[in-house]
């Protein structure tokens, strides 16, 4: 998730942050820095640039 300073928008929802949470689908640009996410062929989502 892209998170900046001051976001006046509300997004991403805190309903959202707390359902992607459970299954383990979060990576915060503050805390990962540039994240890159791709699909493989399969279908499956590749998530990179996070620890």
């Amino acid at each position: 998730m892209s998170v900046g300073a001051g976001n006046d928008y509300g997004h991403p929802a805190d309903d959202v942050v707390a359902r992607l949470s459970q299954i383990g689908m979060v990576a915060r640009t503050d805390l990962c820095g540039r994240i890159s996410v791709s699909a493989r062929t399969d279908g499956a989502l590749v998530v990179t640039g996070c620890p």
